[in-house]
């Protein structure tokens, strides 16, 4: 996953070296597998994370939170719905979910998580972020393994 520097400088914490860990499974036809994280150390120190992970029996954001024991970071926050996500964020973690129009795996969506590992005002990023990398990771998924359209 390609970092774009200025728009996640908000969630950096102040430091040197920038280490990212990756997992995600790619195909032969540039599509990746629906599963992902991907973990931003900065100076051996764990930044931040992101994940995507296919549901297959999630209807909404809070079942998806629920089916994934995902809330406790979310715990009293409000739902946003922006585009085809519906989104929640505190200052430590943001969650988006969308549902698929059809899947050849049976997912009834797919659901994303940031994490935040130190102390900030991270509300307003995390909601942006959460965002940016769930249309990116969409981009990323065959459709036959989530369609949204």
């Amino acid at each position: 996953m390609a970092i774009d520097s200025d728009r996640y400088q908000a969630v950096f914490p102040v430091g040197d070296e920038i280490e990212i860990l990756d997992f995600k499974t790619e195909s032969g036809d540039g599509t990746t597998s629906p599963r992902a994280t991907c973990t931003v150390a900065v100076d051996g120190t764990n930044a931040f994370s992101f994940s995507s992970t296919p549901s297959k029996t999630a209807d909404d954001l809070d079942s998806f939170l629920l089916e994934e024991n995902l809330g406790g970071d979310l715990k009293g926050t409000e739902q946003i719905v922006s585009g085809a996500y519906q989104i929640k964020a505190s200052q430590q973690a943001s969650a988006a979910y969308t549902a698929c129009s059809s899947s050849r795996f049976e997912h009834s969506g797919m659901g994303f998580f940031a994490h935040v590992y130190w102390g900030g005002e991270n509300r307003d990023h995390l909601v942006e972020l959460i965002e940016s990398y769930a249309d990116l990771r969409m981009s990323q998924i065959a459709p036959d393994a989530c369609d949204v359209s």
